[in-house]
């Protein structure tokens, strides 16, 4: 059951480790009850939200909070996006699914190696957590949602020619941070 629930992109770690944790305490075993698991969710997340885990700490991380970690950073500050998805999902300061560390990590400067310059994600990586996934973030949107002023049809979708998603491009500019060229078409 354990491994179900981890590979799951929707459940954070301490979800998942209270969830497992409740029904060890109330069952005597490491299994979920189906029929009651999305109260027993509910039930979690309400309490990590009542605890503001993510909210308090995340004003406390440290500038060196991605270097500090032990994964490699090369000289020039730039660390594997492999080793900054395991930094984000083991951290305890943090109550971040897999899908909105995926997300955050899609907003950071890439290399052509796959890497991503730590000190410039760190400050996005902040501001980025404070403005979509705080407590107050989250209660607003759900606010919006339920009040129905926020609706599918006011979302604009941007609009991409019929190959520009499998664009693949030559040459990483450093001052400009983008890509300069395409090369192909994947």
């Amino acid at each position: 059951m354990r491994e179900v629930l981890h590979n799951t992109s929707y459940l954070n770690i301490k979800e998942i480790n209270l969830l497992l944790r409740d029904y060890v305490m109330k069952f005597g075993y490491d299994e979920i009850v189906y029929t009651n698991f999305a109260q027993d969710l509910y039930e979690v997340r309400f309490d990590l939200a009542r605890s503001r885990i993510m909210d308090v700490n995340i004003k406390k991380l440290n500038d060196d909070f991605f270097t500090s970690s032990g994964s490699q950073v090369d000289a020039d500050g730039w660390m594997k996006v492999s080793d900054m998805r395991q930094i984000l999902s083991d951290a305890k300061e943090l109550t971040l699914t897999p899908c909105e560390i995926n997300l955050i990590l899609g907003l950071a400067n890439h290399n052509e190696e796959g890497k991503i310059n730590v000190e410039h994600f760190q400050g996005v990586f902040k501001t980025t957590v404070m403005k979509m996934f705080s407590i107050e973030s989250r209660r607003r949107k759900a606010q919006l949602v339920q009040l129905g002023t926020f609706r599918q049809s006011q979302v604009n979708m941007p609009e991409y020619a019929d190959l520009e998603l499998f664009r693949v491009f030559r040459e990483f500019d450093e001052n400009d941070k983008g890509f300069l060229e395409p090369l192909e078409y994947i």
